[in-house]
């Protein structure tokens, strides 16, 4: 995909982040993107040139332009930077990433793609209430195993610390920034997905948002809920859930999230798709 492109680097630094100069590469719409050696997302970008192709297939077609796309758990903000094309100059995205890491490199990714006034990237953890979480940080090679239970659903992935970080629900957070419009959340929490939808009950219920995330059994048992706790919690805001199938990225009426290891899917409101 990159081979016959010229490869640029960069350097840049944050507080708390080590300096570094990274290959620069050009990505899908004109945009251009950082890979981090031996990072899991940078080797899938290099290899193939995509990152989870169904959900941003299943997410194209979701966000129309001028939309507004929130992006929960944004790691280096691949999403962000996709849905920033998609929704042009009329839309927003808002990115939220906890990790000091992940957070400077999603705002560089913004800066250096000209999307300062597209995309706000917020270093905060979005939960069930205000306040502030301990956010267990993983080594570099897997940074999208950050999480907010104690410890991480693959016993392979160490830790290199634990930082406190401010949380807030997305409702309050759409109530301070006077946000009257959401076409798609994209949720990716590593389990915590259950206390993002307790945090946004009246988000769901007056602008009713389009969500796609991921269920994973482990990950949620780690956080004290399951597939049973989100299906219950998004049946009573009036939502349905569809299946992703991995092959077409078309959408499938799902009756139940059943328990097994992972999967993508799409919730909607009811009568929405």
């Amino acid at each position: 995909f990159f081979s016959s492109r010229r490869r640029h680097t960069r350097s840049f630094h944050v507080t708390g982040v080590q300096t570094c100069a990274l290959p620069i590469l050009p990505w899908l719409d004109g945009l251009r993107v950082q890979i981090v050696p031996g990072n899991e997302m940078s080797r899938a970008l290099y290899l193939s040139g995509l990152y989870e192709p169904t959900v941003a297939v299943v997410i194209q077609r979701l966000l129309p332009a001028g939309g507004t796309f929130f992006d929960v758990g944004a790691n280096m903000g691949l999403f962000s930077l996709l849905a920033a094309s998609w929704v042009g100059a009329g839309g927003q995205v808002h990115a939220f990433e906890p990790s000091a890491r992940e957070h400077a490199r999603l705002v560089e990714h913004v800066r250096f793609n000209g999307l300062e006034g597209r995309v706000r990237a917020e270093r905060v953890a979005l939960a069930e209430h205000d306040g502030t979480v301990g956010l267990h940080v993983a080594e570099d090679s897997h940074s999208g195993h950050n999480t907010l239970s104690d410890g991480f659903a693959n016993a392979a992935v160490a830790e290199v610390g634990v930082e406190t970080v401010e949380a807030c629900t997305l409702d309050s957070y759409v109530r301070r920034h006077d946000v009257r419009r959401i076409d798609v959340v994209k949720i990716d929490v590593e389990g915590s997905e259950g206390r993002v939808l307790a945090g946004a009950r009246e988000t769901l219920r007056t602008l009713r948002p389009r969500l796609v995330f991921e269920v994973n059994e482990p990950t949620l048992r780690r956080h004290g809920s399951s597939p049973d706790d989100l299906q219950r919690s998004l049946a009573e805001a009036g939502y349905d859930l569809w299946d992703i199938d991995e092959a077409t990225a078309e959408l499938r009426p799902l009756p139940a999230l059943a328990r097994g290891s992972s999967w993508d899917v799409v919730a909607a409101p009811r009568g929405a798709l």
